[in-house]
């Protein structure tokens, strides 16, 4: 299953322009499971990551689907329509 890197970093396969510095270089990590979920871990970021409102821990998988709002720090919104259409899945 193939992951995808969120972060602050050129590196990164989605690289978020935060000049207020709330996302982390290395943030967080999305796989997709199926059409309709997708497993997001945080990667130890210094701001946390946020679904539905609440933090999630580092390193420990959450499931999400197409509805679930994910916040890196607490109020970046991760434009979750992006993931659903990313190309590169396949």
């Amino acid at each position: 299953m193939q992951s995808i890197l969120i972060a602050s970093r050129p590196f990164c396969d989605f690289v978020i322009l935060d000049p207020q510095r709330r996302v982390s270089r290395r943030h967080v990590s999305v796989k997709r499971v199926n059409d309709n979920k997708f497993e997001i871990t945080d990667l130890g970021s210094s701001n946390g990551t946020y679904v539905n409102g609440r933090k999630i821990s580092s390193h420990q998988p959450v499931f999400v689907g197409k509805s679930d709002k994910v916040t890196l720090s607490i109020d970046y919104p991760l434009e979750t329509v992006k993931l659903w259409v990313y190309r590169d899945w396949e």
